[in-house]
Formats: structure tokens, C-alpha cells, sequence
């Protein structure tokens, strides 16, 4: 989902917020407090309807949050760690560590977010009686209809049957149950998945061109339906990739032996030598046997042009963290999602101290690509 904000921890579960977030949060409150709002209260105060409208965008997306730490919570009883919770421009996700390994898991998973939706919907319900009970202002009264109204929708649109929506996930969950295989129901879901998303936005194209939707309204179906026609056709590549990995150790994939640099080079040598003569984006740094780190164009990119000849690598290289590193027998997919988690290009393939090998992600797409050519 790329960078963003750790907010801190739900029940052990990272929270985070993506940088897009804040675009479509401002828009959100934007529209609510100058359109949405003005219309439903016309004798409303400007600063009333900013406080009304900012009010509805912070309560869908805290309801965004709840959709998805319910996915969270029914994976832990399924016995699938949930990492984090990133709400990002187009909503939200929860990051599984693993995929449910059977049908009844991933269908619980999978159904846990839209009843949520639901639950909170039927409460902000709830809240409308009581606040027409106690004759609250007509702005409260409005405040709890839009956030039902909007995790109605929320649940609603979830359950389309199609890969990413959590509909796509129980329409797989259902084929998997029903035909034994989960690549079947995971290549039956992507392609509904893709055909909703096309569907979108061949709807937003036609729609704006006939002037039957306001051109904002056409764009953001066709965003959407970008969205998920891409995330649709991923889910099925991230399938592939894992069956051509899983049960694969480490040490049939990576390269071996290892270019690395001593810790006594200049970062001029460094960058003459290994970045500018060899396709390798980061390289070990060895003092002696001991490997030190790992250094990448962005720690040389951090010292300016001309100290490269009088700094050494050893000067700019991070200590060695185990995160940086994989043992030879460990499980390629693990590995491969060990360094997607971390964001690192590579990990070294160590065993008790020794370096043996470095992993890529070229080295994993390699056997991907030569598996999936041959059908095996």
C-alpha cells in the first residue's frame, strides 16, 4: 500500500493510514459540509456544517476500520495472523500474514467484514429512533441516518461477488468448497472480479458522455472499477506465485556465490566498481568473514558527491538486522513475503553466521515464470 502513518495498535493489530487517504478524507469533507449537508439543513450555520460533515467522513472511516478488525479478529480464531490495518484511498485492508488454508475459514473471514457493516448499521438505526425519541436537533438526526445509510452501502458493495470484495472471497470460498481446488475458485473469482470492475467503468465512460451521471460521479466509478479489475487480476498472480513457491527452499533459489564489497572500499570504488558495472541494486558488506550489513543506492545517495573518495562502505552500511536475512531451508513463499513486508530487494541467505547465497525478487520471479510456462 506503499508508506503512510502507524497510528499504534488495535488488540496486538498495527493501524495504519496511507498517504491517498487523506485525499479522499478531505474530499469526503469537502462534499459533505458544502453540498451534502447545506441541503439537508438550510438554515444550518457554515461552521455547523463543517462540523456535521467532517463528523460523517471520521465515521465512515472509523467504520471502514471496524469492517476490517473483524476480518482481523475472525482470522485469529481461524488461526491467520493479521499484521496490520491500512485504511489508503479507496478504503481500507486488512494484511493476512497467510491465506485461510480451507473453504469454512476463508468463508467466515471473508463474511465477518459486511456483517459488521451491517451490525453497525442496524445501530446507527437504532440511534435515529432514540435521537427522534429525545427530539435532538435534525443535524444529530441526519448525522446517524448518513453513517447507517453508509455502511449499508459499506456491507453492500463488499459482498459483490467478485475478487477483492469480500463477495469474492465467499464466491471463491464456495467453488474451493464445491470442486476441492482453490486455483479453480480463485481464477473463477478473479475474472467476476474483472469483469465488475470493466463493468464500472464502461458504466462511468457512458454515463459522462450521456450526461446521465454528473462527470465527478463517471470518474470515480471508473476509478473504482480500475481498482478492482487490477486487484481482481493480482489476487489470481499472488495465487500462482505461491503454489510455484511454497514447499521450495530458499536454497534452490538463490544466487550463489555472492558479489559483496569490503567494509575498506570507498563509496567512489563502491559505486564505480559494483553499482555502475553490476545489475545488483544492494550489495553485503563483508569485514572479513563477519557480514556487516547491507548497503543500497539510497544510503550512498545520502552523502553528498564529494566526500565518495575519503568515506568508506563500513561508514554508511546499517548493522545487519534478522530481518535482512533467510536460512537456506526456510520456505521460498515465506521468504518472498518476508522481504515484501520489509520493502528490501533482497535478503542474505545465512546459516550459522556464514553467508551463502543472496535471494531477489528476480530470483523468485525466475522460477515463477519457468513454472508456470511449463505448467507445473
Amino acid at each position: 500500500m506503499g508508506q503512510g502513518i502507524r497510528l499504534g495498535k488495535i488488540a496486538g493489530i498495527s493501524l495504519e493510514i496511507n498517504y491517498t487517504w487523506f485525499i479522499i478524507f478531505g474530499l469526503l469533507a469537502v462534499t459533505y459540509s458544502t453540498n451534502l449537508f447545506p441541503s439537508l439543513l438550510p438554515a444550518g450555520s457554515p461552521s455547523l456544517m463543517w462540523i456535521f460533515g467532517v463528523s460523517t467522513a471520521v465515521l465512515l472511516f472509523a467504520s471502514i476500520v471496524a469492517h476490517e478488525l473483524c476480518h482481523a479478529v475472525f482470522a485469529r480464531r481461524r488461526g491467520v495472523e493479521t499484521s496490520s490495518v491500512t485504511l489508503f484511498f479507496f478504503g481500507g485492508v486488512a494484511r493476512m500474514t497467510e491465506e485461510p488454508r480451507t473453504p469454512g475459514a476463508e468463508f467466515e473471514i471473508a463474511a465477518a467484514g459486511p456483517a459488521c457493516s451491517f451490525a453497525i448499521a442496524a445501530l446507527f438505526g437504532a440511534l435515529v429512533v432514540w435521537a427522534r425519541l429525545l427530539n435532538l436537533s435534525d443535524g444529530t438526526i441526519w448525522l446517524f441516518t448518513l453513517a447507517g445509510n453508509l455502511n449499508l452501502m459499506l456491507g453492500g458493495f463488499n459482498l459483490l461477488p467478485g475478487l477483492p470484495l469480500d463477495g469474492g472471497r465467499i464466491l471463491r470460498a464456495l467453488i474451493w468448497w464445491k470442486t476441492g481446488s482453490i486455483t479453480r475458485a480463485t481464477r473463477a473469482a478473479s475474472a467476476t472480479g474483472q469483469a465488475l470492475g470493466y463493468g464500472l467503468m464502461l458504466i462511468g465512460i457512458i454515463g459522462i458522455f450521456r450526461l446521465a451521471i454528473g462527470p465527478v460521479s463517471g470518474l470515480w466509478m471508473i476509478l473504482i472499477g480500475w481498482f478492482l479489475a487490477s486487484a481482481a487480476a493480482a489476487s489470481y498472480h499472488q495465487l500462482q506465485a505461491q503454489r510455484a513457491l511454497e514447499g521450495i527452499p530458499v536454497s534452490k533459489l538463490m544466487t550463489a556465490p555472492v558479489t559483496s564489497v569490503p567494509a575498506c572500499a570507498t563509496i567512489e570504488e563502491l559505486v564505480q566498481n559494483y553499482f555502475l558495472t553490476h545489475a545488483y541494486t544492494g550489495y553485503p558488506i563483508l569485514d572479513g568473514e563477519s557480514v556487516r550489513g547491507v548497503v543500497n543506492v539510497s544510503h550512498v545517495r545520502d552523502v553528498p558527491r564529494e566526500r565518495w573518495p575519503y568515506t568508506t562502505v563500513a561508514e554508511i552500511t546499517p548493522p545487519l538486522s534478522p530481518e535482512e536475512t533467510v536460512s537456506p531451508d526456510a520456505d521460498g513463499w515465506e521468504a518472498l513475503a518476508k522481504m515484501a513486508q520489509g520493502g528490501r530487494p533482497c535478503l542474505l541467505v545465512m546459516e550459522n553466521g556464514r553467508l551463502l547465497g543472496i535471494l531477489s525478487h528476480s530470483d523468485a520471479l525466475r522460477l515463477i515464470r519457468t513454472r508456470l510456462q511449463l505448467g507445473v
